[in-house]
């Protein structure tokens, strides 16, 4: 059985809505209706407000809205997984939050999209990396620039990024982004063209390490030592991509590796001298330079006491270039000793800035130098004793290096 002229049937609105006397849609008045929608002219809560949330779509991959893929593609960002929650069903308007990766490296992207302005993106949050692990902090950007607040890692998100640092970890001088490091032991050259929008380069550059000193052969009451090679010098400095590319016609800039002091014959003879190494170009000559070791003294037979000089460290020198720059003093070869009536030790080889340092050379019936252990690092001096009366040889030296570390 219906209702007479009813409004309500228990708790259930019957009629397609109540409403004020002066209700106007749009205008005036307030209205409450039947299908759950309801219009008010001014509202007063003595309470909190729940509104119900927008409704939230999952794309995955290429599937996300075209206008997103569109923005990826033009910021060389892979989209993987998109959440989506419209805030206006006509236009498209919704904040949107992805998990994405540009250059290798994950990241999550909180942002907006509207037909007026595009994308308008809030903040990018970059995630932690655990092999190895690594400590890459937070970022903030707009649609085409990237702000890095800090980092403590070498990474690389390519060239189609645009990366500023708040803070420097670099010298003294400007922050900057580290690209990759090219390892160079063999003279040649390095092409700079590819990186001519680069900030720059970092260069370590280790000169060749020295021989130590050959000896005598030893008689009856008598020894012969030998001094040991010196390191090669070491530098580190920080250079402008423009100052390199000013420095050269072709973008290619010349390395010389110090070459290893060679030991010199068997007998009382010096070790030789470790190479310099040299980085250049063709327009300014010598930028950054670090001499070899010099060679350990031989020495001869004798009964008396005495000594065979160690060879001095090199240096490090930069001609071309102003900057920031470290000063380092190569370590100088061990002297050799001779005691009275017999017995001797060969000086040890100079360690290079990375160490490598030889042990003095000791042997009852007396014994050639040893090789350098690292980079730089000199040979140790030869000795000879009455029980051995033999002419011996010093220790090789090991060549130097360039590392060039390249930052955007």
């Amino acid at each position: 059985m219906g209702f007479a002229n009813a409004v309500v049937g228990g708790i259930t609105l019957v009629r397609a809505a109540i409403r004020s006397p002066n209700f106007v849609a749009g205008a005036s008045g307030w209205s409450i209706n039947r299908d759950g929608s309801a219009e008010f002219n001014d509202v007063t809560l003595r309470a909190q407000l729940i509104v119900g949330v927008p409704p939230r779509y999952r794309f995955i991959g290429t599937a996300a809205p075209a206008e997103l893929q569109a923005w990826a593609t033009a910021h060389g960002v892979t989209l993987f997984m998109v959440d989506i929650w419209y805030l206006d069903s006509v236009a498209p308007q919704y904040v949107w939050e992805a998990i994405a990766i540009a250059g290798g490296i994950p990241f999550k992207v909180d942002a907006m999209y509207d037909t007026a302005t595009g994308v308008s993106v809030i903040s990018r949050t970059l995630f932690n990396i655990s092999t190895p692990s690594v400590n890459i902090g937070s970022a903030s950007f707009d649609s085409n620039t990237l702000n890095i607040n800090y980092l403590d890692a070498n990474v690389n998100f390519g060239q189609d990024v645009t990366v500023s640092w708040a803070t420097d970890t670099l010298f003294n001088g400007a922050g900057w982004f580290y690209s990759h490091s090219i390892f160079t032991t063999a003279t040649g050259t390095i092409d700079f063209a590819p990186f001519a929008d680069y900030r720059g380069v970092v260069w370590e550059f280790l000169g060749g390490g020295a021989a130590g000193g050959s000896v005598s052969l030893a008689g009856a009451g008598t020894a012969s030592c030998a001094g040991g090679g010196g390191a090669g010098g070491y530098g580190r400095c920080q250079v402008d991509m423009t100052a390199i590319l000013a420095a050269t016609s072709d973008g290619l800039i010349d390395i010389t590796i110090g070459a290893a002091g060679a030991p010199a014959a068997a007998g009382n003879n010096n070790g030789g001298n470790g190479g310099t190494t040299i980085i250049a170009g063709d327009l300014s000559g010598t930028l950054v330079q670090a001499t070899g070791g010099t060679g350990g003294q031989g020495g001869a037979a004798n009964s008396t006491v005495g000594i065979a000089t160690g060879g001095v460290g090199g240096v490090e020198s930069y001609p071309g270039i102003t900057g920031s720059h470290l000063n380092y003093q190569a370590s100088s070869g061990g002297n050799g000793f001779r005691a009275p009536g017999g017995g001797a030790l060969g000086g040890c080889g100079g360690a290079s800035f990375y160490g490598g340092r030889v042990p003095c050379t000791d042997a009852d019936a007396g014994g050639n130098g040893l090789s350098g252990l690292g980079f730089g690092s000199g040979g140790s001096g030869a000795l000879d004793n009455p029980s051995g009366a033999a002419n011996r040889q010093g220790g090789a030296g090991i060549a130097g290096y360039v590392i060039t570390h390249i930052y955007k």
